[in-house]
């Protein structure tokens, strides 16, 4: 039980992290991204594509969704093309 817990802890936290490096509004992480951890990343070299796929407990405002999109591809833009998923 406490290693389920801690993994998810840790997983929680690389999110947070990729939160705080795309200096999305602060208060999104409470309110759209509580809980929200990355599931996977699938990187696809031959077409410089990195599928980035998120478990969220919250449905995203359409708005968020464009944001956090474009973030990511501005933050990766010269290493890959991103594919986001949210489960």
């Amino acid at each position: 039980m406490y290693s389920a817990y801690k993994e998810r802890k840790t997983l929680y936290n690389r999110f947070k992290a990729l939160f705080e490096a795309l200096q999305l509004p602060g208060e999104w992480l409470s309110r759209y991204f509580h809980n929200t951890e990355i599931e996977k990343v699938i990187v696809k070299p031959a077409n410089k594509t990195w599928v980035i796929k998120l478990a969220a407990e919250t449905l995203l405002p359409l708005e968020v969704y464009d944001t956090l999109y474009a973030s990511l591809q501005k933050l990766f833009s010269g290493i890959a093309h991103i594919d986001l998923r949210i489960t």
